[in-house]
C-alpha cells in the first residue's frame, strides 16, 4: 500500500529553507495585515483547472452572501490568468483585488485566505489538505480524497488533531436544479425508502473518453508559464508532455480540455476514481452506507503508456 510520505526531493527543498517563501506574483495591499473588508468567508483556490473554473469558483459565485474568492493558486501562469479573468467577469467586478500564487503554499501563508477549495490532480490533494489544516485553513478538497487508504486516514487524523472544518467534493448531490443532482437524490430516496424493493446488486457505466490527438509527442519542451518542476512536486520525474499534464492553449488563453494525467498511474486512479467515484458515492448514499462503505473492493484496469 503506498504510504504518505512524499520523500522526493523535499518538494523543491521546501522553498530553499522550510517557512520561507517567496513573495507571490501579486501581492494586494489586504495580504499585508490590513483587516478582512467583510465577514465573508475568504477563499483561496488551489489549482485553476476545468473544475475550479466550471464548478468551484461558480459555486462560491452562488453563495456570495456567504462567501468570496480573494486568492488563485496554479503552476500554470497562463491558466491562472485566465481563471482570474474569468472569475472577476462572473463576479461582475464585486470581487476583493485577486492575489495570485504559482506555489500553493504562499496562498496558505496569506492571513487572509479563511478557507481553500482544491481542485488539483490526485495525487496532490493528500499533501495539500495537510498543509492547508496545519496551515490553519478549512478544507474543500474535489473528490477523490486521496490515492491510497493510508492517506486518507493520515488526512482524516489531521484534520481531527487541528479542528479544521472539511469536505470532500462531489457534484452529483450538490449540483442545482438545472442539472442532474436532483434526479440523483430522488433515486437514493426511493432506494432508501424500498420503493425499489430488495437491492442486491448496483452496476454503474462509464463512457469512453474521446481519443486523443495523435500528433502530440511524448516529449515537449516545458511551456515558459508552466513550473513544472512544481507540478510535479512529489512524483517521479518524467519528462514534460500536454499527454502527461493537461492541454496548453494559445494566444495567451488556456485550454480546459480533459487533462492527460487523469489516465497515468502515478497521478490518478483512473476514471473509476475521477468519474466512476460520483456513481460510487450515489450507490453508497443510496444504501445508507456512507458511514461503512464496501465490505470488499475488487478491480482491475490498464493504464496507457506514456
Amino acid at each position: 500500500m503506498r504510504q504518505i510520505k512524499f520523500s522526493r526531493r523535499k518538494f523543491l527543498k521546501g522553498s530553499a529553507a522550510a517557512g520561507t517563501l517567496m513573495f507571490p506574483t501579486i501581492i494586494p495591499s489586504r495580504v499585508l495585515g490590513q483587516q478582512a473588508p467583510s465577514k465573508k468567508i475568504q477563499v483561496g483556490i488551489i489549482g485553476c483547472g476545468r473544475i475550479a473554473g466550471g464548478m468551484d469558483i461558480p459555486g462560491v459565485w452562488l453563495n456570495q452572501d456567504l462567501a468570496t474568492v480573494v486568492a488563485l493558486s496554479d503552476c500554470d501562469r497562463q491558466r491562472m490568468t485566465t481563471t482570474q479573468k474569468k472569475t472577476v467577469k462572473l463576479f461582475d467586478g464585486d470581487l476583493p483585488e485577486l492575489a495570485l500564487y504559482q506555489d500553493y503554499r504562499e496562498l496558505l501563508a496569506d492571513r487572509s485566505v479563511d478557507a481553500v477549495m482544491i481542485c488539483t490532480p490526485d495525487f496532490w490533494h493528500a499533501q495539500q489538505c495537510v498543509d492547508a489544516a496545519l496551515a490553519g485553513k478549512d478544507v474543500y478538497v474535489q473528490k477523490p480524497l486521496a490515492m491510497t487508504v493510508s492517506e486518507s486516514r493520515a488526512i482524516a487524523t489531521v484534520m481531527q488533531k487541528t479542528g479544521r472544518i472539511f469536505h470532500i467534493g462531489t457534484q452529483q448531490r450538490s449540483e442545482g436544479k438545472s442539472t442532474f443532482g436532483p434526479q440523483f437524490r430522488k433515486a437514493a430516496e426511493y432506494v432508501r425508502n424500498g420503493r425499489l424493493g430488495t437491492v442486491r446488486r448496483i452496476e454503474i457505466g462509464l463512457p469512453m473518453d474521446p481519443p486523443e490527438p495523435a500528433d502530440l509527442p511524448l516529449i515537449q519542451p516545458v511551456p515558459n508559464t508552466l513550473d513544472y518542476d512544481k507540478w510535479l512536486g512529489y512524483a517521479p520525474v518524467e519528462p514534460y508532455s500536454e499527454l502527461r499534464t493537461h492541454p496548453q492553449g494559445k494566444d495567451g488563453e488556456a485550454n480546459f480540455g480533459r487533462p492527460g494525467w487523469m489516465v497515468i498511474q502515478a497521478y490518478s486512479m483512473g476514471m473509476i476514481a475521477n468519474w466512476g467515484a460520483h456513481h460510487i458515492d450515489i450507490a453508497q448514499w443510496a444504501l445508507d452506507m456512507e458511514s461503512s462503505g464496501p465490505v470488499r473492493v475488487r478491480g482491475r484496469a490498464d493504464f496507457p503508456k506514456r
